[in-house]
């Protein structure tokens, strides 16, 4: 009964460099995954505030033309042009804008990023929410949804 305590330790201790060594890697493997996932977050980021601008510009067909195919999938161009106009017409132009929340998910060899700001626009108040997928370094929106008690009162 010793011979196999001891035999168990001594296999408990040969393999703890094993375990520390496989700790390190999946500890390595999460921060360099996180420092993707942060720069991923950056180009979403600057996907705001492009939609942004070409909102203010009255671009509503652009916004439209660089939305994934998944979104033109489901949200006919001459009803979502007529939203962003109704948005552009009753709150005016953005002023600015302020990232409250994020989430980031991959599922599937799917990666959305999901953006919630707070916008102050010249009309009022809203809260936005942007969802992106990520394909290629590159991200295409895949939903919007605003919520403005300014916007529904005018």
């Amino acid at each position: 009964m010793l011979d196999m305590i001891w035999l168990t330790a001594q296999n408990w201790m040969a393999m703890k460099p094993l375990r520390l060594l496989s700790v390190a890697l999946a500890l390595s493997t999460l921060a360099l995954g996180g420092c993707d996932m942060l720069q991923d977050k950056g180009t979403a980021e600057a996907a705001v505030t492009d939609f942004h601008q070409k909102l203010n510009d009255g671009n509503f067909e652009a916004i439209y033309s660089g939305a994934d195919d998944r979104f033109k999938s489901v949200a006919k161009e001459t009803d979502f042009v007529a939203l962003l106009g109704a948005i552009h017409k009753k709150l005016g132009k953005v002023q600015s804008s302020s990232e409250t929340n994020f989430s980031i998910n991959s599922v599937n060899l799917v990666t959305k990023i999901t953006l919630v700001y707070d916008t102050k626009y010249d009309g009022g108040d809203a809260t936005e929410t942007f969802t992106y997928l990520l394909k290629d370094d590159k991200v295409t929106l895949d939903a919007y949804n605003i919520n403005s008690m300014a916007m529904m009162l005018k």
